[in-house]
């Protein structure tokens, strides 16, 4: 039996990363399925699904359960005329069915993780848009139909909602099921739109801060979030889904300004949170336009300068600890087109791995830290604010000073004043305590730049390619020191790096270093 609706779906447009369609098809055809910023698992029998995932499980098995290779055949299939992909989309998914609710091997994951279902219920409505069309694949309408009600209904249910990106995607997983099934059931489509729009309507006001900054504490993630919502705002004023956007116009503008702050004039970002090099997703002009100015985020958790030479952040507080990592007051600094002062990056998304919680932790951020802080633990804090705060910024993009504040440590507050002027960047980092206290000054260096101690060895002269600049110690109480660190620049990827380390034991201290940008 074959059900014709009336008014099918037009293919809805969703924000996968980007990849190679044409590549992905291909490949699927010899069984080898594809995960975004990740590569290729060979599933060698369908039947049951066994792979060896590896290292980084739990993202493979996101991307697996997402059914990613599916819709890229489904798509190619069709913009192609290819019809053997055809066939592979329905061995596929069919397979996949039939054994996904086995809660086993890489279907462990099927139903804990919303990321994985809000993907599925996407792959599942396109399905059901192609299975309307005069050659769809050989897949049971019905069977579609069912397994698609069942994503909706474990969508709809808010124990199972996120407050963050997740959630804004399976919001629009469910809204593109609503129109799809509206002349077929038209009561639960009625119920999975108001449940998807009040859920995104809350989600617009928590994902970006009143000046238009991603509160996911990671710039990539800003991009993220900027293309989830355009591309929803899109299909919701295609369909009539509410009855005024007008406020998302201007909230999406604020965050197309912000987006514009955070790149670079080359295109990249800096690795600040789960961030890799460039964004990932669409973003207007990014590839020719970056923003001069400075941007003062203190809800969001950012203070960014994007001037004509040099790019620099600073990290303090925020709204949600999605995508945080213990970066509190830690600098980045991108001079004349180089990375001088990075974060570590974000290597991979499992908490089990050693390396993973290196990177989330302070010793793979630029920043000042103590010893009794300890293994901190978001649990111990009542919010991203009680971590640490922006206490003030003055100034323009040619002369300005911010100053925040941490309480990683129950003993102490530490305190980094910033000021930039006459191509001087200048940080003091002080703290008070009442016993004494092990303290760690660091800046972690990109893997390009060389390092040159100074005559008074009391600094490096830093260069990366044709540029360099200078670092140094302005009270030279304690002598810099170089250790060995990593650097991740996209998922999976690592590399040795150098940190220049500063270090003491005091019940107070008082760092300041400066560094001058444009020497000669």
């Amino acid at each position: 039996m074959k059900i014709i609706f009336a008014s099918p779906l037009a293919e809805a447009h969703w924000p996968w990363p980007t990849m190679n369609l044409a590549e992905v098809a291909q490949a699927a055809l010899l069984n080898k399925l594809y995960m975004p910023g990740i590569g290729y698992i060979h599933i060698e029998n369908l039947q049951d699904w066994n792979a060896n995932l590896g290292d980084a499980a739990n993202s493979k098995r996101l991307w697996l359960n997402s059914l990613v290779s599916a819709h890229t055949c489904l798509r190619v299939a069709n913009e192609q005329n290819q019809p053997e992909l055809k066939q592979v989309v329905a061995t596929l998914v069919a397979s996949y069915l039939n054994s996904y609710n086995s809660d086993r091997g890489i279907f462990k994951d099927a139903w804990r993780d919303e990321h994985a279902v809000a993907n599925r219920l996407f792959v599942l409505t396109a399905l059901l848009h192609d299975s309307c069309q005069p050659r769809a694949a050989p897949i049971s309408q019905l069977d579609l139909l069912f397994h698609a009600d069942h994503h909706a209904r474990w969508l709809e249910d808010d124990a199972h909602y996120v407050q963050n990106n997740h959630g804004v995607m399976m919001d629009l997983a469910l809204a593109q099921f609503s129109v799809f099934i509206q002349e077929l059931d038209s009561q639960s489509a009625q119920r999975y739109r108001i449940t998807a729009m009040r859920r995104l309507e809350m989600m617009l006001k928590q994902t970006f801060d009143s000046k238009g900054y991603c509160t996911e504490n990671s710039p990539a993630y800003h991009f993220v979030n900027y293309s989830l919502f355009s591309t929803i705002k899109q299909f919701v004023d295609r369909y009539h889904l509410t009855r005024d956007t007008s406020k998302w116009n201007h909230i999406l503008q604020a965050a197309k300004n912000a987006g514009h702050l955070l790149l670079r004039s080359d295109g990249t970002i800096p690795l600040v949170g789960d961030s890799e090099s460039r964004p990932g997703t669409f973003f207007p002009d990014s590839k020719t336009k970056s923003g001069n100015g400075i941007g003062y985020f203190p809800e969001g958790g950012l203070f960014v300068a994007n001037l004509p030479f040099m790019h620099m952040t600073l990290r303090g507080g925020g709204m949600k600890f999605s995508h945080r990592h213990i970066d509190d007051l830690s600098l980045t600094l991108w001079v004349h087109g180089k990375d001088f002062v990075v974060d570590g990056g974000l290597y991979n998304y499992d908490i089990q791995d050693k390396l993973r919680r290196w990177f989330i932790s302070s010793r793979s951020h630029s920043g000042f830290y103590l010893e009794s802080a300890g293994d901190v633990r978001y649990a111990n804090f009542s919010s991203p604010s009680a971590m640490s705060r922006f206490n003030s910024m003055h100034g323009t993009q040619s002369e300005f000073s911010v100053s925040a504040s941490h309480n990683l440590s129950k003993e102490a507050e530490v305190k980094r004043d910033l000021s930039f002027s006459n191509d001087i960047l200048q940080i003091e980092d002080a703290f008070t305590s009442e016993t004494e206290q092990n303290w760690r000054y660091q800046l972690i260096l990109h893997p390009d730049v060389e390092l040159y101690a100074l005559s008074d060895q009391n600094g490096f002269r830093l260069k990366n390619g044709e540029h360099e600049l200078i670092w140094r110690l302005v009270n030279a109480d304690h002598a810099p020191e170089i250790e060995n660190s990593h650097y991740s620049p996209s998922f999976m990827a690592i590399h040795p790096c150098k940190v220049i380390i500063v270090r003491g034991k005091a019940k107070q201290a008082r760092v300041c270093t400066e560094f001058h940008l444009n020497i000669k």
